[in-house]
């Protein structure tokens, strides 16, 4: 939607623009200067509208480690999404989620024995207003601590929606 928004604005932003006026097209200014009172001098406010509230809001609710199908470790990441934006969203669209250990991006995981672990939710799709919990799994590399990433994924703003470091054990 935000995209949209945009286009449209720089759309109408260009067909405002002409390249048909030329400055002997232009009027000449006056040499004469009269001033005016000051009841009679228009003004234009310039007023900043307040930030715009996210589409989506998502939480890192918590994690536990398992593991994959190769019996590799991962780290099952608890999200609760909330769709606050004018249409239907899934998780696996709306949101990017990224796991690094030691500044380096972590695998997917693909976890099959795992009693406490539903990758299916992040594929519902929800309608604006409600939320939904998701999971998503990340094969480890090492003992050392995870920080979680969660941002927009169609968005022109990198700016993040969550962040969290967790503690592997």
């Amino acid at each position: 939607m935000k995209r949209l928004i945009v286009a449209v604005a720089a759309t109408l932003a260009l067909a405002g623009c002409s390249a048909s006026g030329s400055p002997a097209d232009s009027p000449k200014p006056s040499a004469r200067v009269t001033s005016a009172a000051p009841s009679s001098i228009a003004t234009t406010a310039i007023t900043a509208s307040p930030p715009a509230a996210p589409e989506f809001v998502v939480t890192i609710d918590g994690s536990h480690k398992t593991k994959d199908f190769d019996g590799k470790p991962a780290l099952v990441v608890d999200y609760t999404f909330k769709n606050h934006s004018e249409e239907g969203a899934t998780f696996i669209v709306a949101i990017l989620a990224k796991a690094f250990q030691n500044g380096v991006q972590l695998e997917s995981a693909f976890v099959v024995d795992d009693r406490k672990y539903n990758p299916g939710q992040g594929m519902k799709e929800i309608k604006p207003g409600a939320s939904i919990k998701v999971q998503a799994a990340y094969v480890l590399a090492g003992k050392s601590d995870v920080s979680i990433e969660v941002s927009e994924s169609l968005s022109f703003d990198d700016s993040l929606i969550a962040s969290k470091t967790i503690k592997v054990k």
